[in-house]
């Protein structure tokens, strides 16, 4: 009896099975309307590594942390997003979040839904100019160096929150 054809199996099923899935306009609508869960309550993570890029010419901005390299005159202030980072959110808008990957007021980035090819799907909002696509991040223009489409993911078990429970009647006896 051969084993190893099911333990392959087993493996690929783990390894193609996601415990987090895209956050769509439709799962906001029905942790909205339920009872037991807020937005703000719920972890969210991000699908792609982020990389923001800072350039300024005073080393005395207002900057937080970040990996900061000197060159030809400037300062550059690097941050770096990995990829399922742990995020919370404040609805701000119909259509829009402010997300959260670190403590702070300023800190977060703006992720809408309706925008490009993917409608219900919440992403990455950027502005795009002659040289490259910018977001604003705790106060500072920052040009998105990788990231630009990111998408915002939640637990697979947040997917259905609203659903309802199915039940199994006994029935009822004659007496």
């Amino acid at each position: 009896m051969k084993i190893t054809p099911f333990i392959t199996l087993g493996v690929i099923a783990c390894l193609t099975i996601s415990c987090k899935v895209q956050f769509d306009e439709s799962t906001r609508y029905r942790i909205e309307s339920s009872d037991d869960l807020a937005i703000e309550n719920v972890q969210f993570y991000n699908d792609k590594p982020i990389q923001l890029l800072y350039k300024s010419t005073s080393k005395n901005d207002a900057i937080q942390g970040g990996k900061v390299k000197f060159n030809n005159g400037f300062y550059y202030y690097h941050i770096s997003i990995p990829k399922n980072t742990k995020a919370v959110a404040k609805v701000t808008h119909k259509n829009e979040l402010q997300v959260y990957f670190e403590e702070g007021k300023k800190g977060y980035l703006t992720f809408k839904n309706g925008q490009r090819e993917n409608w219900e799907l919440y992403q990455l909002t950027t502005t795009l100019t002659d040289t490259g696509q910018y977001v604003t991040y705790d106060g500072n223009l920052m040009k998105v160096t990788n990231g630009n489409q990111a998408l915002l993911k939640i637990k697979k078990s947040l997917k259905n929150v609203n659903d309802k429970k199915r039940r199994r009647l006994k029935g009822v006896k004659v007496n």
